[in-house]
């Protein structure tokens, strides 16, 4: 018997250099603050010696508690960015190895029969919200496309969520042209997966990806950036026509 043709292998990607400077100046100068709470009380009384000062003591649970929470967010920052999830489009089956739970030493693996799958969701998630400081207060929210794969296993619905590194990526692409071919896609515009932080979770997602009337079909025309606008206000009305019937 010959050997399944590979269709795509997708491997998720390593935060840019750019975030990293980001994240790693909020972090320290976070830090930095939780210091000056833990140090300044003690230093102004020894220095004083006022016992108005011991006031200021109240601000050091603080310091601690910020100081400890940037340590273990930094941990964690640091792990999820060298234990990358990969995902394997077969012809006949998908292949992936996960990284889902945090310090696991061992990824969890999957071997999806594509007989197996009953739905495929293509959607967008979040990656992250900036906020521009200043007096034109501004909100930016970067997004990227995900799928979501759901399927039987020994008689019970699963999700497989995928998310993909940008719009633009040409892995998005040959997921979408392959599976548009074996299947019938869905989209839907509401945003059920977050990268930045914990936002909902698969029993959540995939109750909403089975009964949620707010899903519209997506025959993927080869070109992504042409079809979201368009599915995305087919999706909006049909959202507006279901809110009129209840």
């Amino acid at each position: 018997m010959g050997k399944s043709t590979v269709i795509h292998a997708y491997n998720e990607q390593k935060v840019e250099l750019f975030w990293w400077i980001v994240y790693l100046v909020g972090i320290t100068v976070g830090f930095i603050v939780g210091l000056f709470l833990i140090v300044s009380p003690i230093s102004l009384f020894i220095l004083f010696g006022s016992p108005w000062l011991l006031i200021l003591f109240a601000f050091i649970p603080l310091g601690v508690w910020i100081d400890i929470k940037l340590v273990k967010y930094t941990k964690k920052m640091l792990w999820e960015n060298n234990h990358l999830s990969s995902y394997i489009l077969v012809e006949n089956k998908i292949e992936t190895r996960e990284w889902d739970k945090v310090y696991r030493h061992t990824p969890s693996e999957r071997d999806i029969p594509l007989e197996k799958v009953i739905k495929i969701i293509a959607s967008s998630y979040i990656v992250r919200q900036t906020i521009r400081p200043g007096p034109h207060y501004k909100k930016t929210t970067e997004t990227a496309p995900i799928l979501y794969i759901v399927y039987l296993e020994l008689g019970e619905h699963k999700l497989l969520t995928i998310p993909f590194p940008s719009h633009t990526d040409q892995g998005w692409d040959n997921w979408l042209e392959f599976l548009n071919n074996h299947f019938a896609l869905h989209f839907t515009a509401s945003v059920l997966y977050r990268k930045d932080m914990p936002f909902l979770d698969d029993f959540k997602r995939l109750d909403y990806l089975l009964h949620s009337t707010e899903l519209v079909p997506f025959l993927y025309t080869g070109d992504w950036l042409k079809d979201e606008p368009l599915l995305f206000s087919s999706w909006k009305g049909n959202l507006e026509h279901q809110q009129k019937k209840n």
